[in-house]
């Protein structure tokens, strides 16, 4: 019984670590900067595409008729 608790208490010491260790850091101006640099010398060099269009996929996605989603019970369609 002792080996059993010793266990569950390191497996919730072990979950305490590495839940505080995980904390998300708030991103500062300087990689927000690298970031977009990153970005304009992907799209420059050919390896990505920008996003421009994106808003009318996500409009069409919102107001299409016809449009489907999955849920864990299948697909649903909505139709007006």
């Amino acid at each position: 019984m002792r080996n059993v608790t010793h266990v569950l208490v390191g497996v919730m010491v072990a979950s305490f670590v590495a839940a505080v260790s995980a904390c998300a850091q708030t991103p500062t101006e300087a990689a927000f900067s690298a970031c977009n640099m990153e970005g304009r010398a992907a799209v420059k060099a050919g390896t990505t595409n920008l996003p421009t269009k994106d808003y009318v996929r996500a409009e069409s996605a919102r107001t299409d008729s016809t449009a489907a989603w999955t849920t864990w019970g299948g697909p649903i369609r909505m139709e007006s």
